[in-house]
């Protein structure tokens, strides 16, 4: 076993449990830093400008023979399959994951036979 890659591979589960955690606590009713309740999660570029009408959407799916579509509604939807970027692992073992984006609404993962597949993607 690779351990450097399962090692990078926790890490980055950890970043991803850190955003979850972050947006969990953003949706909770509290006073922030500008003296309101919001509870909008904003989003930033490189550069600091704000990106509106940005959300999260996470899960995990279940392979069958290596594939399996994904179907997002109602507010887990982007606007189309160029207005989001996801990152993919596989939580089953340490196999290659790919993600095909086609539609705003619909995704396809693929990889090895029945592994369970986590995703988080951002976007609007």
């Amino acid at each position: 076993m690779n351990t450097s890659f399962s090692n990078g591979r926790r890490i980055l589960w950890a970043l991803l449990a850190l955003v979850v955690i972050i947006v969990l606590w953003h949706e909770l009713p509290h006073t922030n830093m500008r003296g309101d309740t919001s509870t909008t999660v904003r989003m930033y570029n490189a550069a600091g400008t704000e990106l509106v009408g940005y959300h999260i959407t996470t899960g995990t799916a279940n392979l069958v023979l290596g594939s399996v579509t994904v179907t997002l509604s109602g507010n887990a939807a982007f606007t189309s399959s160029s207005s989001y970027n996801c990152a993919v692992s596989d939580m089953t073992g340490v196999n290659a994951t790919s993600l095909t984006r086609n539609s705003g609404t619909q995704f396809t993962l693929n990889g090895l036979v029945s592994d369970t597949i986590g995703y988080v993607c951002i976007g609007n």
